[in-house]
């Protein structure tokens, strides 16, 4: 019985595999025609169009009886138009012959996507210059692209680019894009001038200024936590002339900044 029931589930597995819809993929606001791909289809048939199995068109004796008679071709083809979001889904359709016998039957999955907005890019400057392409409207599966000084920055397609080094300079736009949609940033000059010292070496420096500490025995020790790949500690701080407990953030593999002390 055992055997019996696992033939069956592969059996059932490798139906619904081969039976499995690709996804007709628009934009919003776009218009589309889904086929009916039946060529003896002529007036005389009855028509129905179902939208995630509600009915949305019905045509019997050459009248509509439901939906607008607009939304059909004369091939028996669905035409939407101005599509939203809330028209993704699966589109069927059913035919019927004068005599009522059901001759077609088919069904297609439409997807519809929001268009990516026009990204602007935003930076901050510090130890590391880091750059984030922006987008008002962010539908799923966006992909990006950097470009430094018209030069494509390679294997880099996340939102945020971060730039090593002391003078990270230079002219930097993003290009955003999903499966309907690009858009390219308006390009933005960067000129960070000294960065101060990376994470690597600060160990070999003095503490960011700004921040005095509280004992001198407290200096040497920080700076050799500094040399683990990942720490985190409190300490106690003194910023502004108020003593306090700060949070220190340390990430020796992709040499992050010091956060807040």
């Amino acid at each position: 019985l055992l055997f019996f029931l696992i033939i069956v589930y592969f059996v059932l597995h490798l139906y619904m595999s081969g039976t499995q819809e690709s996804c007709m993929t628009v934009a919003t606001g776009a218009t589309v025609t889904l086929p009916l791909n039946y060529p003896d289809f002529t007036m005389d048939h009855e028509l129905i169009w179902k939208h995630n199995f509600t009915t949305i068109l019905k045509r019997k004796k050459q009248n509509v009886i439901l939906g607008q008679e607009s939304s059909m071709m004369s091939d028996g083809s669905l035409r939407l138009i101005d599509l939203q979001l809330r028209d993704t889904g699966s589109y069927q359709v059913e035919v019927y012959n004068s005599n009522g016998l059901h001759v077609k039957q088919s069904s297609v999955t439409l997807c519809v996507l929001e268009k990516v907005s026009e990204p602007t890019v935003n930076y901050t400057c510090r130890i590391q210059l880091v750059l984030t392409c922006h987008l008002e409207k962010k539908p799923g599966n966006v992909t990006f692209e950097w470009t430094r000084n018209n030069i494509t920055v390679e294997r880099e397609n996340e939102e945020t680019l971060r730039v090593d080094g002391k003078s990270a300079s230079g002219t930097f736009s993003c290009r955003a894009r999903n499966e309907v949609s690009e858009e390219r940033s308006p390009s933005v000059t960067v000129t960070c001038g000294d960065l101060g010292p990376t994470i690597s070496t600060l160990n070999r420096q003095s503490i960011p200024s700004g921040y005095d500490l509280p004992t001198p025995w407290l200096k040497p020790l920080l700076l050799s936590v500094f040399s683990t790949s990942k720490v985190y500690c409190k300490m106690l701080a003194k910023k502004k002339g108020r003593w306090g407990w700060g949070l220190l953030r340390y990430n020796a593999e992709t040499e992050t900044r010091l956060n807040e002390l």
